[in-house]
C-alpha cells in the first residue's frame, strides 16, 4: 500500500498556517478577564429606583513587541433605570466628565493596584495589570461603592431622551437638590447583560454617526453631537 504525500508547496503552506496559528495564540497567551455587575441607584423626589447590568473587561499582554503593552476588550451595554412615572434614565458607557474608558477601568479603579495608587497604598502586583485583573476576577461576590464625588470620571454619565424615539433628543440627567445617586460594583461570574435594543431599537442607525446625524463631534456642540451607539453598546454582536 502506498502513502500519498502532499506536494512540497502544500507542505510549506500547511507548516506556515500552523505557525501562524501558533503565533497568533501565543502572542496573547497572557490574559485575564473579569465580569462585574454595576448597579446604579437613584433616590430623589420621584422616589427610589435602581438598575443593574453585567459588564466584562478582558486584558491581554502580548509576548511580541506591539505598539502598546496591553490590549483590552470591553463588553457591555448602558444600564436603564426606570423612575416612577415611566421616566427612563440610562447609565451610559462614558464617565460623567467625558472619560471614554470609565466602564472598562471600574474593576481596577475599585479593587486593583490602580485604585491603591490613588489612595497611596502599596501595590500588590508590582504594576502587572494581568496578574492584578486575574486576582480581581477571583474575588466573586466582593462589592464596592464608587466614590463618585471624589472621582466623577469613575462613574457613568446619566442621560435620558425627551422623546424616546428620537436620538437627537438626548440630554443629561443631573442630580437635582435632594436627589442622591449611588453606584456600586460587584465581581460576578454572570453573563454580560444584553437587551438595550428592545428599548432603543434605532440604536444601530448610529453605529457610524453621532445622535445628531453628524459624522464627527466638535467642541461646543450639544450632547447629541458627542454620543453614538458606542456609548450604549460596545463589544457585543
Amino acid at each position: 500500500m502506498s502513502v500519498r504525500r502532499p506536494s512540497s508547496w502544500r507542505r510549506a503552506l500547511t507548516i506556515s498556517a500552523y505557525a501562524a496559528l501558533t503565533f497568533g495564540c501565543s502572542i496573547f497567551s497572557n490574559a485575564a478577564k473579569v465580569n462585574y455587575r454595576v448597579t446604579v441607584a437613584i433616590d430623589g423626589p420621584e422616589g427610589k429606583a435602581s438598575g443593574s447590568g453585567v459588564w466584562s473587561w478582558r486584558l491581554e499582554k502580548p509576548t511580541a513587541a506591539l505598539a502598546t503593552p496591553y490590549s483590552g476588550k470591553f463588553q457591555g451595554e448602558a444600564i436603564p433605570i426606570e423612575l416612577p412615572g415611566g421616566r427612563v434614565v440610562y447609565a451610559i458607557l462614558r464617565g460623567r466628565s467625558g472619560s471614554h474608558d470609565m466602564a472598562s477601568m471600574m474593576p481596577e479603579h475599585l479593587f486593583g493596584d490602580i485604585g491603591r495608587s490613588f489612595r497611596g497604598e502599596e501595590l500588590l502586583h508590582g504594576g502587572d495589570r494581568i496578574a492584578d485583573l486575574r486576582d480581581i476576577a477571583g474575588r466573586l461576590g466582593e462589592r464596592a461603592e464608587v466614590p463618585c464625588d471624589r472621582h466623577p470620571s469613575w462613574c457613568p454619565m446619566l442621560v435620558e431622551f425627551a422623546e424616546p424615539g428620537r436620538a437627537e433628543s438626548v440630554r443629561r440627567f443631573d442630580p437635582a437638590p435632594g436627589r442622591r445617586i449611588a453606584v456600586s460594583v460587584e465581581i460576578t461570574d454572570d453573563d454580560v447583560t444584553r437587551g438595550i435594543l428592545t428599548r432603543l431599537p434605532w440604536l444601530p442607525n448610529y453605529y457610524d454617526r453621532m445622535f445628531d446625524g453628524s459624522r464627527s463631534s466638535a467642541l461646543g456642540k450639544p450632547l447629541s453631537n458627542h454620543l453614538s451607539q458606542a456609548e450604549f453598546s460596545r463589544g457585543l454582536k
